[in-house]
């Protein structure tokens, strides 16, 4: 039973009040029609929509099965409206993207009922209106009463006990207006049918009980059913019987709140977005632009991060981590003391200078006061920040830990020991007056004397090069090394590097060592390697030089006249020339170099015996004494194999252009051990400090400390010790070398050095070739485990002994390249990201503002679900599963867009970089990037998604 007290209805606020109901009282029955009738503006419709919970009431009380409304929650409004109101309209209001049956399932999506069920009683309430044959055609398809008898149907579907129904046939002719209320008055033996209408002949054919209204207020209430003339009392009543507080409390009993499926709003969505395929289409282009610009970028990211970590595995043996004895934390070091000794001041780098001097340990207390100035030790400071610019690694101990860790140290890198082996190289060259040997390593040594005989040439010429510019080109090649210690590895090798002919090095019966000559991909080696070999002189180098500056036009003669500025004899010129003005030879055969023979010369093999004066001479600058050597106790060293990188390995372990063995480095430094001259001097200095370790030397330091106090003076001094003194003044270390002096321990060491002497135990430097790319990590962790423990022994040490912490420092220059690569890798990256939002924040904003017009759009659908039952909360989830769609198909054919870009991307900067695959897309990126796509747009969506949910019903339904 359905009541209505008092109710009113106000509209507006002040001036603009419309009191659309005035207080109006009724009683309506459980079935039968009841038609309202009266002109424009009096309330009905207004009366109607209260009646169905479209509207609420200002004043007065609805009461349905005797339970109040005034404590209705949007909620109860909702599920009343679901289960027991149907609405039928006027102009149908079927929504146009969904067929028939799925406009009569509508309102039973919001049931809970399954999708069986939800069908089965379509067809039937179709089947009852006579369209059964019809649930597949579009609304459009339809004739008007067609049209009707459908918004019918989908009013009886969900079996509701009262149906509305607000001019039903207002939009239909007469014929159909008649088979409407024929079909309402077949409905309305199970439930009650609230008609508004204008057409009074209708209503007395077909009416159960006719309702007047005008000015808001109901001006009359007539039965006209015979069958209901006994009851029209009853049915008049203001008053009904009470009902039970019990009876109340069942009927208000919460009935399954009406909620659309995550399903349901997908598939209507998806429905619309199809009905509006243009719309669609044009939003999905514009959505997936930037997905396709942030997937290229990634890809690039990717492919950049995949370039760099193969340029990383292949650079293994490049650049590998290196414990050298002196290690300096600047790199600007070098460079500044290069530049000094150079002495051209004006070119310092005065701040790299001030970074060197400042001393970062010196505690500076804050001064606040304005009128004070504080010093910061510049210079005097100095000394407190030296062992962070020069760090004296003990290479000896790290070298008794690898050897202590051999196996662990194996399964993670190759380990090389620089001792900085001198190879004395001598080739031998065919004259005019006989065969002469040519030394060729180191090559310093033979540039030297190519850079006298070439500023000869260019004094000849008038411009010769002064001693201060001659010195520094001599000390720049003095770091030039075309000769390398290979890795002890095969594999590593192997790996590396092709052999194009021959075998790698092996140590022969005969005392033969032999090496391996690195070409590059295009089986080249530069004429400058050519020179360092002893292939071409300079003479050779000169005369190509300008006789590929000479060009077509212009001579030789008029080149070098150009470039003097002034006239010379030609004739005295060409004397330089001895091979003439021609073009080196380019093409060799890979026997050319295979048959060649070097010499190899120890440091020590420079020093002869004198008989005579008891001991050696240097004859390194004795043309004939070396030639000699070289003939007579050179060791014989022979080009095995001709080997070129691998395709894809930018670098390799070989740093020169011949590579030698291990075995020949330890031949060098065992032999020079056992030479004579080495082990002569290192007898005298054995005597040396035997004499010094006597306690009579020890009392002569003590007699030397007090003469120096002047607690003793030499007149005052006994026989004994006048003879101590005259012993011991004039110890030193003796020389076996003529015209060496050895006035300290340090002037012995650097004799040590010149002859090649090499502790074993003690390497220049120790380098570490990672067998891969993540055993980096765990090297440097290895590295760390030493430093850890030699921290341990420091600060656990006895405070009275004087010692040095042996912790070491290492580089990784690959590391540090890699580093700084990566990081600008990611600032393009994100620079890139950031323009691309722009296109993000530009396209959120488009599908935002096309998600408000699709929600203008569909206004009048958003009042017909709200009709049903619908909360507030499944229009908003509607118009999300459509954002939500619009963003998976954006993010979808971006990503295909995307991917079909990168064949042609690649192909372009491949030819402009040489860098193939330089955008690779992941898998996985996609799927976060649809994700995202979809995240993003239903965020942009959500405002109008948010503004459809709370658009009132009436007004929406009222809307054109």
């Amino acid at each position: 039973m359905l009541q209505l007290k008092d109710i009113t209805k106000v509209y507006g606020e002040g001036e603009t009040q419309v009191h659309a109901l005035k207080g109006v009282n009724l009683t309506f029955p459980e079935s039968g029609i009841v038609s309202i009738l009266g002109q424009s503006g009096c309330g009905k419709t207004t009366m109607l929509n209260i009646i169905g919970g479209l509207d609420k009431y200002t004043s007065g009380e609805l009461v349905i099965d005797g339970v109040s409304t005034k404590d209705y929650k949007n909620s109860d409004w909702d599920a009343y409206r679901n289960h027991n109101v149907g609405f039928v309209f006027q102009n149908y209001y079927l929504i146009p993207h969904l067929s028939v049956l799925e406009n009569v399932m509508l309102a039973m999506n919001l049931s809970g009922l399954s999708k069986e069920e939800q069908r089965k009683k379509a067809v039937e309430a179709l089947r009852k209106v006579g369209l059964s044959d019809q649930i597949k055609k579009k609304p459009k398809q339809l004739s008007g009463g067609q049209a009707q008898r459908v918004a019918i149907a989908r009013a009886i579907a969900n079996e509701p006990k009262i149906v509305l129904a607000d001019e039903p046939t207002g939009a239909l002719d007469s014929e159909n207006s008649v088979q409407i209320l024929e079909l309402l008055r077949a409905l309305a033996k199970d439930a009650l049918i609230i008609i508004v209408t204008h057409n009074s002949e209708l209503a007395d054919l077909y009416s159960d009980r006719i309702i007047r209204m005008k000015d808001g207020l109901v001006t009359s209430d007539e039965i006209v059913s015979e069958e209901l003339e006994n009851e029209k009392e009853v049915i008049r009543a203001e008053e009904v019987a009470p009902v039970t507080e019990l009876e109340k409390a069942k009927r208000h009993k919460k009935k399954r709140r009406p909620t659309m499926s995550v399903f349901a709003a997908f598939k209507t969505s998806l429905k619309n977005l199809y009905y509006k395929k243009g719309r669609t289409i044009i939003t999905v282009i514009a959505g997936c632009i930037s997905i396709v610009s942030i997937s290229l970028i990634l890809a690039l990211n990717s492919g950049f991060a995949n370039y760099t970590d193969k340029y990383q595995r292949d650079s293994l043996a490049k650049y590998p981590i290196t414990v050298n004895q002196t290690q300096s934390s600047l790199g600007d070091i070098e460079d500044i003391v290069r530049k000094m000794s150079g002495g051209d001041f004006k070119t310092l780098d005065s701040a790299a200078i001030m970074t060197i001097l400042k001393n970062n340990k010196i505690d500076i207390n804050d001064y606040n006061k304005d009128d004070m100035v504080r010093i910061n030790k510049l210079i005097t400071g100095l000394g407190g920040n030296l062992d962070d610019l020069i760090k004296s690694n003990d290479t000896e101990e790290l070298k008794k830990y690898i050897d202590e860790n051999k196996s662990k140290v194996d399964s993670l890198a190759t380990i090389k020991y620089d001792y900085g082996v001198n190879m004395n190289v001598y080739t031998k060259k065919s004259t005019s007056s006989g065969d002469t040997y040519v030394k060729v390593s180191p090559f310093c040594d033979r540039a030297y004397d190519s850079i006298a005989s070439f500023n000869s040439f260019l004094s000849l010429i008038g411009i010769p090069i002064n001693s201060k510019d001659l010195e520094r080109i001599r000390n720049a090649v003095s770091a030039i090394n075309f000769w390398d210690e290979m890795v002890d590895d095969k594999q590593v090798l192997d790996a590396q590097y092709d052999l194009l002919t021959g075998h790698w090095p092996e140590h022969k019966d005969d005392g033969t060592f032999e090496v391996v000559m690195v070409v590059d991909s295009n089986n080249c080696i530069t004429d400058a390697s050519l020179y360092a070999l002893g292939y071409i002189e300079m003479e050779d180098l000169l005369a190509g030089l300008l006789s590929g500056a000479s060009g077509n036009d212009e001579s030789v003669e008029e080149v070098i006249r150009r470039f003097a500025g002034r006239d010379f004899d030609i004739s005295v010129l060409m004397q330089f020339f001895k091979n003439g003005l021609k073009d080196i030879k380019v093409d060799y055969t890979f026997e050319d170099f295979l048959q060649r023979d070097f010499k190899l010369l120890l440091p020590t093999d420079y020093h002869a015996f004198d008989e005579e004066k008891g001991n050696f001479e240097d004859k390194s600058k004795n043309n004939e004494f070396v030639q000699n050597a070289v003939e007579t106790k050179g060791v014989d060293i022979k080009i095995s194999g001709i080997v070129r990188l691998k395709d894809g390995v930018p670098s390799g372990c070989i740093n020169g252009d011949i590579g030698y063995t291990r075995e020949l480095s330890d031949y060098i430094i065992a032999k020079t051990a056992e030479s004579e001259v080495v082990k002569q001097q290192q007898a005298k200095f054995a005597l040396y400090k035997e004499t010094t370790s006597a306690p009579e030397y020890t009392s002569y330091i003590e007699l030397k400390a007090q003469i120096a106090e002047n607690t003793k003076k030499l007149e005052d001094l006994t026989d004994e010790e006048l003879l101590l003194l005259n012993t011991y003044n004039g110890l030193r270390i003796e020389s076996v070398i003529e015209d060496k002096e050895l006035n300290s321990e340090a002037d012995y060491e650097f004799l040590m050095r010149d002859l090649g002497v090499k502790n074993t135990n003690k390497p220049n430097a120790i380098l570490f070739y990672p067998k891969t790319l993540e055993s980096v990590a765990e090297i440097e962790n290895f590295l760390g485990e030493y430093n850890k423990i030699k921290e341990d022994e420091y600060n656990n040490r006895d405070k009275s002994e004087h010692t040095y912490k042996k912790t070491v420092e290492y580089e990784n220059e690959l590391k540090t390249a890699m580093s700084s690569l990566n990081q600008i890798i990611d600032t393009i990256t994100y620079v890139l990201i950031a323009v691309t939002c722009l296109a993000v924040i530009v396209s959120l904003f488009m599908i935002s503002i096309i998600m408000y017009i699709s929600v203008q759009d569909r206004t009048k659908e958003i009042g017909i679900l709200r009709s049903m039952g619908a909360r507030r909360l499944d229009i908003t989830n509607i118009f999300n599963a459509e954002t939500a769609l619009l963003g998976f198909l954006s993010g979808i054919l971006g990503i295909i867009i995307g991917y079909a870009i990168v064949p042609l991307a690649n192909y372009i900067l491949n030819s402009y970089l040489g860098i193939s695959g330089l955008i690779s897309p992941i898998w996985w990126h996609s799927i976060l990037l649809v994700l995202a796509s979809i995240v993003l747009t239903v965020i942009s969506g959500l405002a109008p998604a948010v503004l459809a949910s709370k658009k009132d019903p009436v007004v929406a339904l009222r809307t054109e």
